[in-house]
């Protein structure tokens, strides 16, 4: 998670002016705590419902589970991963970083930082 005070740092140097207040807001809101909180709960508007998990129980039914980039790769067998990674290649935009290449890349580069 990145600081508050190294975010606000960030953002003064683009000019944005936001209070430490709302950057503090921003951050808690999007911790891993929160994002599966909102997903387990009916707040959401009807069509973002389909990403509810299928059974609250399961926590492998969140769409949020470990906070792990990459983390579905534990999920799924090596032939299984190939398939997926090669329907990405075929049909996924490139330049969002969808492909196999840059999708290991990202992976090596967060491994690097860590």
């Amino acid at each position: 998670m990145v600081e508050p005070s190294g975010l606000h740092r960030i953002l003064n140097f683009f000019c944005c002016e936001i209070a430490e207040s709302d950057i503090n807001h921003a951050i808690e809101f999007s911790s891993l705590e929160s994002m599966r909180k909102l997903e387990a709960s009916n707040d959401q508007p009807a069509g973002k419902r389909r990403l509810a998990p299928k059974n609250i129980n399961n926590p492998d039914s969140f769409k949020v589970r470990r906070g792990k980039v990459g983390g579905y790769r534990d999920y799924f067998s090596a032939q299984e991963l190939a398939q997926i990674e090669d329907y990405i290649s075929r049909n996924l935009t490139a330049g969002f970083g969808y492909t196999a290449a840059e999708m290991h890349s990202q992976e090596t580069l967060q491994v690097l930082a860590s």
